[in-house]
């Protein structure tokens, strides 16, 4: 279909010895003089403007023309090119502007240009596209490409809403070059001192005539369908009497119908009203029809009810409206109003059928029910299916401070807090969406402008087939809630700093009495002992057994002095560092229990901070404590890792394992405090823990501590540093 249209579909050329080509055309001009040229492209353009088509004139180097001469000259014909140049109409650029990216020509980017550009300017609405340019500039280095890239474009163009111009110097092209261009294109034209000569191809003969043969088939195809137009107007004359007789039929069937029945145009414009509405207003049917029935509509409900109609009218969705309306002694009754579109087979509007029910006394019921619940001191609202709201009680509108008019719709969203808007319209929409019930901690802006948390929950009530027919909600406030809230936070996060320095002035007491027992104490006992195996040596045997004794006993008190100062805090740590006391520790732990021990570790994890190494060790021994207490393990493999951020600690054993749901729920409840104390400990220190472990499958525990730690956990406040020995 689009290759018919195209070529059936004269355009003007403004060239007089071309005339008319169809879109498609592609053809070569060859010209002596700047004047030639400018006489030939500048009414070409000028047409192809003047009949809403693109122009694109790109200004090769090789012309004897510049841009700014092209643009002037365009100009003298067409005084107004400013306004085409202001709505894209044409573009007139260079010639590297366009056939060049980089330098470089490829003429399959360039062919692809000029079919990305035809879609462009077809979904702005212009006719076609009119190009000229002139690839004369590659006849001499780029020969070969030129013939590839002519041949490209003649295939390109014959189909789409085209028409292109090459133009050729005559002065420095032979004989066989212009024939290989002529060769190239449908036909050629020349001008020569202002004398014009035409070529043309075979092909162009064969498609003007073909067009002329279907211009002939054209012309005879609109007689014949003139003829049979005919004929269908006289049977539409035949089937709208019949309609007539039918709407007449239909007017006397809704005049005698007990209700309020009105019919309107595909614009909104009532057309009729029944009998009924005429005497319910009191009114005549040219006094109410077309908009006039505003006037017996209650002015607060007139704004309302026109703009929903007029929204519907565009839509052509039902319409559904509650409004006063004034009876004929003046009373204005609420009424609701319904209308629906009659569609034809083409699904078009063709008229719109309303009716209007009385619902004063539901109303009053409504009314009644809403001055009950204004006097219940809870925040309480309501909506129809879409979620907008419509009725909120007094409680809620005199803590914001705006009326019911304000909130209507979405006006309730402006009063959410700015942090809580996208969290509470998601959730809002989502229960809209679904019909499930609504709940969310929201803060609400007060009139004093203060924003205080509520406890927001609404519910869909549905009809006897499941469907939603309205949303009811209550607000509870909340506020003191949410500040015990953040007061037992508070608490627990001064617990947790009194903690942090409870371990810290803990392990500096470790480590202070560590050196006590390692260089004071211990060293009494070996210069004791040293004292007693001389005394021994000189001493009367009577003396020797109590001295062997004393010897024996000493040697077990430094032994458990020793211990008991590598239990509190081994020196290596502090000397050789955190992989070296893990080695020790875990070499030790595995003799004392007979169990078979893994251990590796990065070297780079002795480059964490005092303090996490110190976390690193205290976090193992009690992971390798609960594993050689409870577990029953035969193997224990122990593994740390430093990332560019962490260190990682592993502590796996192949011991009877444990319910770790159970066991977390036994530690709530105080049960146990392994798993607290490392947890704790762990997040003391910024860090995370992750237990794995069933019943007969062993126990991985996994630690990840940041290699520098928290903040130094300063003293909490109203707690003496004295409380704490140093």
């Amino acid at each position: 279909m689009k290759a018919d249209a195209t070529a059936t579909e004269l355009r003007k050329t403004g060239i007089s010895v071309v005339g008319d080509v169809p879109w498609g055309t592609h053809f070569c001009y060859f010209y002596q003089t700047q004047q030639d040229l400018l006489d030939t492209l500048v009414p070409y353009f000028k047409a192809g403007l003047e009949n809403k088509e693109f122009c694109l004139w790109i200004i090769s180097m090789s012309e004897l023309l510049t841009v700014d001469e092209a643009t002037a000259a365009l100009r003298k014909a067409l005084p107004n090119l400013g306004s085409y140049v202001d709505d894209g109409s044409i573009e007139i650029v260079p010639h590297d502007q366009w056939f060049l990216n980089g330098g470089v020509f490829d003429y399959h980017r360039v062919a692809r240009e000029f079919k990305v550009k035809l879609d462009e300017v077809l979904a702005k609405g212009f006719a076609g596209m009119r190009v000229n340019g002139s690839p004369a500039w590659m006849q001499t280095k780029h020969a070969e490409e030129l013939r590839e890239f002519e041949a490209e474009v003649a295939q390109l163009f014959p189909n789409e809403r085209i028409i292109a111009s090459c133009t050729y110097p005559l002065a420095p092209m032979s004989g066989n070059q212009i024939f290989d261009i002529v060769h190239l294109h449908q036909f050629a034209i020349a001008r020569r001192q202002g004398e014009w000569e035409v070529i043309e191809t075979p092909e162009l003969k064969e498609a003007k005539a073909e067009i002329k043969r279907l211009n002939d088939e054209l012309e005879k195809k609109v007689e014949q369908r003139t003829r049979a137009l005919k004929a269908e107007i006289a049977e539409r004359k035949l089937a709208e009497e019949a309609v007539k007789r039918a709407e007449n039929r239909i007017r006397l069937v809704i005049d005698t119908t007990p209700a309020l029945i009105h019919t309107g145009r595909p614009d909104g414009y009532l057309d009729y009203f029944n009998q009924r509405w005429l005497k319910y207003v009191g009114l005549s049917l040219e006094e109410i029809k077309g908009w006039a029935w505003t006037n017996v509509i209650h002015p607060e409900d007139v704004e309302g009810m026109v703009n929903e109609w007029r929204a519907v009218i565009a839509s052509g969705k039902p319409f559904q409206y509650e409004a006063r309306v004034r009876r004929a002694d003046g009373e204005y009754r609420w009424m609701l109003h319904h209308k629906v579109p009659l569609r034809d087979e083409e699904g078009d509007i063709v008229k719109w059928y309303g009716s209007s029910i009385d619902i004063e006394d539901r109303k009053r019921a409504e009314m009644q029910w809403r001055l009950l619940i204004d006097a219940i001191p809870q925040q309480i609202w309501s909506g129809p299916p879409d979620g907008s709201l419509d009725y909120c009680n007094e409680r809620w509108r005199s803590y914001m401070g705006l009326g019911l008019q304000e909130l209507r719709g979405d006006g309730w969203q402006a009063m959410l807090h700015p942090d809580d808007r996208d969290r509470v319209l998601k959730a809002w929409c989502e229960s809209v969406a679904t019909g499930t019930p609504y709940e969310q901690e929201e803060r609400h802006r007060g009139a004093d402008g203060g924003y205080r948390w509520f406890l927001s929950r609404g519910l869909p009530l549905r009809d006897a087939e499941g469907r939603i027919v309205r949303w009811y909600g209550t607000n509870t406030d909340i506020e003191h809630r949410k500040r015990a809230d953040k007061e037992v936070e508070a608490a627990n996060h001064q617990l947790r700093s009194l903690s942090g320095r409870l371990l810290h002035v803990q392990e500096e007491e470790r480590r202070h009495l560590a050196r006590e027992l390692h260089d004071e104490i211990g060293q009494a006992l070996t210069a004791a002992k040293i004292n007693t195996d001389m005394l021994r040596s000189a001493a009367p045997s009577d003396l020797c057994e109590r001295l062997n004794e004393n010897a024996t006993i000493l040697d077990r008190v430094l032994q458990q002095t020793r211990q008991i100062s590598l239990d509190l805090r081994p020196p290596v740590l502090d000397d050789l560092g955190l992989v070296a006391a893990l080695r020790w520790y875990v070499d030790q732990q595995a003799k004392r229990a007979g169990l078979r021990a893994r251990f590796s570790a990065d070297s780079r994890a002795d480059e964490a901070s005092a303090p996490i190494q110190t976390a690193c060790f205290r976090l193992a021994q009690e992971a390798i404590t609960n594993a050689i207490r409870h577990a029953g393990a035969t193997t224990l493999t122990v593994e740390v890792r430093q990332s560019d951020s962490s260190l990682s600690l592993v502590v796996q054993d192949d011991g009877v394992g444990f319910d770790v749901a159970k066991a977390e729920a036994r530690a709530a409840q105080g049960a146990s405090l392994g798993l607290i104390g490392i947890k704790e400990r762990a997040a003391l220190a910024g860090g995370r823990t992750r237990i794995v472990s069933s019943p007969g499958k062993g126990t991985t525990v996994e630690i990840h501590l940041p290699l520098h730690g928290v903040e130094p956990v300063a003293p909490v406040s109203g707690i003496s540093q004295a409380a704490f020995p140093k």
